[in-house]
């Protein structure tokens, strides 16, 4: 683009906290560069405003799973089958790596391997090409496969009449740092104690476990969860208030991506352009 090669030139790396996935993009350097083309000699700096960002933002895919379950006569999980559709990120971003991966997209389907222990278990991905130009966000696939997984998982418990716990810790006979997450984060929620009109949500088996009050069908602004029981099996921990700030982060974005937060496209583009509801 500028009739140079990259010995002439020279990249300062910055670190960069609270990306969410918008660093991997690169589109902003075109500007940058031409600019500084125009102007030789003098050095150019560039901001996008967060409503140019937004509006202009590579988003989230749009994707439907679909799981199947088989159990055996006494109820055990024997079969699981997680089909994912959606586009591709890698198909734009890196081709030649979505080529060599015959098509598949590790990050769309990011965290559909479980360390459950089951027989059988099969992750499928088939690209839904919508012409949108997709990105990363915040980890991606993990936000939408393990909502699945952990779903299912209640719906077996509630099929077999097994305690969602106790169905998760059978699951993890092998596992015993994800065990001891769940074990902990249980007792410090009470689980087993009986509740007047609220429930509790089960945890997440990964080496981080959450519960978490139910929410009621009925949702609006001033009535969610409105605590969560949290425990991090991490085996090494150097700085402990990043770990903290981590799993804080972790569940105010999720709260916030299923009840709130969504980008609305009329006629082509995005009608949200900043944080605030307007």
């Amino acid at each position: 683009m500028i009739g140079t090669t990259p010995d002439k030139g020279k990249v300062n790396t910055t670190l960069l906290g609270g990306g969410f996935g918008r660093k991997a993009e690169a589109d902003f350097i075109v500007g940058a560069v031409s600019l500084a083309k125009v102007v030789e000699g003098r050095p150019v700096k560039v901001i996008w405003s967060r409503e140019d960002d937004t509006r202009h933002d590579k988003l989230r895919p749009l994707e439907a799973q679909h799981i199947q379950v088989g159990l055996d006569a006494d109820g055990k999980i024997v079969g699981w089958r997680h089909h994912v559709e959606a586009d591709s990120i890698f198909a734009r971003t890196m081709p030649e790596l979505f080529k060599e991966q015959h098509g598949h997209d590790d990050v769309v389907t990011e965290g559909a391997r479980f360390n459950y222990s089951v027989p059988a278990h099969r992750i499928e991905y088939l690209r839904q090409d919508n012409g949108l130009a997709i990105g990363f966000w915040f980890a991606v696939g993990v936000g939408y496969t393990r909502f699945g997984i952990e779903c299912m998982i209640d719906e077996v418990a509630a099929a077999t009449g097994a305690d969602p716990v106790q169905l998760r810790l059978e699951l993890l006979q092998d596992q015993p740092r994800a065990r001891k997450v769940i074990e902990t984060v249980a007792q410090i929620a009470e689980w087993n104690r009986q509740r007047d009109g609220r429930a509790l949500g089960s945890p997440i088996p990964t080496h981080s476990a959450h519960i978490a009050p139910k929410l009621p069908r009925s949702v609006s602004t001033g009535n969610w969860a409105r605590s969560v029981c949290t425990r991090s099996g991490a085996r090494w921990i150097r700085e402990s208030r990043h770990i903290e700030a981590m799993i804080i982060v972790g569940i105010t974005n999720v709260t916030s991506q299923a009840l709130f937060e969504q980008v609305n496209i009329v006629d082509e583009e995005a009608q949200e352009a900043n944080f605030d509801p307007g």
